[in-house]
Order: structure tokens, then sequence, then C-alpha cells
């Protein structure tokens, strides 16, 4: 993009100056605008700074378009459009003609109504307005015509899905009590769906299902076969459409993320082994124009959702291999907060598991420092790991001060899950530092049985889905 900038600005001798500003800044680590300034007078240029920063910008977003007018299918289909908007101006009819056509054939591909409606308006109005009526008759007894009226009713019925959708990933997204969310969801999905078959006949329509539903087993812990299967179904579709792939590579990787996620809670290891490889290779296999940030943020995220997938099939070293193979670089990736989150308690569990309890301590101190109100259960989960991880360390002098501190989060946040406090009491009733094996075996027997019967009850077992504690319970036995 950078080198497509500089070409394209160096051809215009009034442009000179945009090309300066453009290279002062990106020399920039951190963008500073009195240094910019400072030094674009020492070259002497003193004009006007807003409108010269002004004008670099447009002039910088206007080549990135051009960079990328054919990386996309809707830009392709878009200067299509356009060059027969000039063309008809210009009186070159029979060439905006053909233009029209090339739209109309991709626009079809694409399954794209609200293109094919612009399409048709614009072929209407030219056979109109130059009195082409052979053809203009032709065209609207053909099924090309009709097929528009269902594509106004197509695009009706997809922004009503895309709204619906939308109020779907806002229930998911708000608030602690998912249960309720997901009865909210559940609600919206089925009025919505199910009383609107004509829906799935659009891509966006497709997309807007098959990501829905997703959402509605994430928020419900429900994943199960009929899950897998609607998944690999998506998967299959767009793999089908495959010269129509380069152009939604975001959508496609995005859609086998989530089929590698429910093949991990389904227990489908050799499955996720393979999508993974293939994903990967797909991946190395995409032109270096059409990779983007969002292609690249994709990836990574791909990546690290592996490890999570890993950990959650209990593949603890091959989860651990493929985090220290891209460290580094995964380090200095931006999360959002929930998977921030989810990345340190899955490394947590995998040092853990390891028996490297100062390493697994390292990535719970960045759950518990991280402020969100929004995760007040994990921050509940992460305190209880923390006591249980200076247990490892033998930091007992710490434990009474740590059992304190969780006391009064869980008051003050008015958690009320059995397994948090249990645990909690058992550190601050049963345990001394100087206690004999024997007293030691015989504590954890009595809290494993109070674990067995307290995890029976599935709002408290979901707590335990990110770490085992009967397992750690039994070993201490």
């Amino acid at each position: 993009e950078k080198v497509y900038f500089k070409r394209k600005i160096s051809l215009f001798e009034n442009k000179k100056n945009y090309l300066i500003v453009f290279d002062i800044i990106n020399k920039m680590q951190i963008y500073d605008e009195s240094k910019l300034k400072n030094i674009l007078y020492k070259k002497g240029i003193k004009g006007n700074f807003k409108y010269l920063k002004s004008r670099t910008f447009e002039s910088i977003l206007e080549t990135i378009c051009n960079y990328h007018s054919t990386s996309s299918f809707k830009r392709i289909i878009q200067n299509h459009i356009y060059k027969a908007e000039i063309l008809i101006k210009k009186n070159l009819f029979t060439a905006a003609e053909k233009e029209l056509n090339k739209a109309e054939k991709l626009a079809q591909k694409a399954k794209n109504p609200q293109f094919l409606v612009e399409i048709s308006n614009l072929k209407i109005e030219y056979y109109r307005s130059n009195k082409l009526l052979a053809k203009l008759e032709n065209y609207c007894v053909t099924n090309k015509f009709e097929a528009n009226i269902k594509n106004v009713k197509a695009i009706e019925d997809t922004i009503r899905l895309n709204k619906e959708s939308i109020k779907t990933i806002i229930v998911h997204l708000k608030g602690n009590n998912t249960q309720n969310n997901y009865k909210e969801i559940n609600k919206i999905t089925q009025s919505t769906f199910n009383n609107h078959p004509d829906f799935y006949k659009t891509f966006d329509a497709l997309s807007y299902y098959y990501t829905t539903n997703f959402i509605n087993d994430l928020t419900s812990y429900n994943f199960n076969e009929t899950s897998y299967i609607r998944q690999k179904e998506w998967v299959q579709y767009l793999e089908k459409e495959r010269e129509l792939l380069e152009y939604r590579l975001p959508t496609y990787l995005a859609a086998l993320a989530n089929y590698m996620f429910i093949q991990s809670q389904i227990g489908k290891t050799k499955e996720l082994i393979n999508t993974f490889e293939k994903t990967n290779k797909f991946y190395t296999s995409i032109p270096s124009k059409q990779m983007t940030q969002t292609i690249k943020d994709l990836s990574d995220r791909i990546y690290l959702s592996h490890i999570g997938n890993l950990v959650t099939l209990k593949k603890i070293k091959k989860a651990a291999y493929y985090w220290e193979k891209q460290q580094d670089k995964l380090e200095t990736f931006a999360l959002g907060d929930s998977s921030f989150v989810i990345l340190h308690i899955n490394l947590f569990i995998i040092y853990f598991s390891m028996n490297n309890f100062r390493k697994s301590i390292r990535h719970l101190n960045k759950i518990l420092t991280f402020k969100s109100s929004q995760m007040v259960e994990i921050q509940s989960l992460a305190r209880m790991l923390y006591l249980i991880n200076h247990y490892e360390l033998r930091n007992y002098d710490l434990l009474p001060y740590i059992v304190n501190q969780g006391n009064h989060f869980f008051q003050q946040h008015q958690i009320k899950s059995k397994v948090f406090r249990e645990v909690f009491r058992f550190f601050e009733q049963y345990f001394t530092k100087d206690w004999t094996k024997e007293a030691e075996k015989k504590a954890f027997k009595e809290l494993l049985l109070k674990m067995n019967a307290i995890i029976k009850n599935p709002k408290e077992s979901k707590f335990l889905a990110d770490f085992d504690i009967i397992n750690w319970i039994e070993n201490k036995i």
C-alpha cells in the first residue's frame, strides 16, 4: 500500500507536499503533530497546515481504495456499475450495457440482491430514456425482471434478519446472567428464523443464520452433534463456491474458527487437528494483495483459539508447544476484554498442569489486575485458582491474606457460587502450615465429598469448565 501510494503521488507535481507529510509521519513511532509542524516549517512548507494534513489523508485513502479495488467482490461489482454510469453520461450506450451485464452476472453469482436491484433499475432507466422499446419490453417480460421483484423482498428480509442477528449479539454481550441471555436469544431465533424460510436465499442471510445459531449455542453452553453438522454445512457451502472464496475470506476464516471451537467442545480431536492444519495451509496460500490486516488478525485469533481448544481437549503439551512457538508475536496482539481473560485462563491451565506454578501464577496476576465489571465470575474463578496456586508454591503465610481478600470480593459482588466459597472455607477452616500428610489427606477427602455433591448442580459445574478441580483434589488424596 505504501509503495503504491508513493508511486501514484509522485506522478503529480502539485501533490509532492503530500508525499513529504506522509514520509515524516511514516517514520514516527507515535504520531506527534507539533513535531510534524516543526519539520515541515524547516523544509519551507508554511501553508495552511490543517488543509495540507486533510488533503494528504484524502489522497492516502483514495489510493488505498484504488489498490484494493479488485480485492472485494462488492468493489468489483461497484466498479462495473460506476463505469456504466460514466459511459451512459458519455452516450456510449453499447459499452455501458456490457458493463451492466458483467455487473449483473457477478451479482447473481454472489447472490447479492442489493446490486441486482440497482443494476436492473439502471438498465430500465437506460432503455426508457433512450426509447429502446424492444429492449425494454424484452427485459421486462424475462424472468430477470420478475427475479428483480423477488430481490426487493429479499433485501427487506435480509435487513430484518440482520436486525434480529444484531439483537442476539447485543443480548449475548451484555450482563452476566447467561441463562436469561439464552432464553432471550432463543426467543428471537425461534420467532425470526422459523417464520421466514425465504431468508436463506441470499448470502448475507445465510451468514446471519449460521452466526446467530452459533451465538445461541455458545450462550446456552449447548454444543452438540446438531451444532457440529450445521457449522460443517456452512463451511462446506463456502468451500463449494470456490471462485468466490477469495472475496469472502473474513467470513470463511470466522466460519472455520467457530467450526474448530465446536469440535473441541464435543471432543472431536482428530477433526480439530485436521481442520487447523487445513486452515493454516489455506492461510499461507492467500496472495499478499489480499492479505489485509483483518485477515492477519483473524489468523492470529484462530491460532489463539486453537490453543484454547487443545486445552479443552486436555492436549496440554501440544497447547504449550503452539503457544511458545509464537509467544513473542502473540503477546503483542491486541485482544478484546473477554479474549484477553480467556487466553490467560488457558495459559494458567497449561502451566499449572505441567507443574510450572511460577509461570501459571503470572497469568493469573494478569487477570486479577484486569478491571472489568462484566467479568465478575471470571475474577471469582481467578481468585480461587490464585489461592490454589499459592498453596502449590508452598506460600503458606500468604494463604490467610488471600482467603480474606477473596471472601471480601465475594461479599462485595454478591457471589453465591458454592464451588468458590467451599474452597475458601476449606483453606480457612482446615489448613494449617504444619499439618501432617494424614491430616491433609483426610481434609481433602472431606472436600471431595462436598465438591462432588455441589457440582451435581449444572449452575455450579459450569464454573469448573475451565479448571478440573475434582482431578486436583483427587491428586492430593
